[in-house]
């Protein structure tokens, strides 16, 4: 971690809070465009992320999530 200045923001991960349950829920795939003249298929997935708070007071959370990356030069992931 870099030294920070009295005052000054950072962030500081400190590991996973119990109280707080957190649940991905895969909504769809589905594939388009597949078939056996094309050699391109599109597949889209869709997915919800579910919080629970299960303390007694309100807590403030901030989800941050990732695009999935592609290592395949031939495969194409867009948002």
């Amino acid at each position: 971690m870099n030294a920070v200045s009295p005052g000054e923001e950072f962030i500081c991960h400190l590991g996973v809070e119990q109280g707080i349950k957190v649940i991905y829920r895969p909504m769809f795939k589905y594939r388009d465009g597949h078939s056996t003249s094309s050699k391109y298929a599109s597949l889209t997935f869709k997915q919800t992320i579910e919080m629970k708070n299960t303390f007694d007071r309100a807590v403030r959370i901030m989800v941050v999530d990732q695009v999935p990356v592609s290592g395949e030069e031939k495969i194409k992931v867009s948002s």
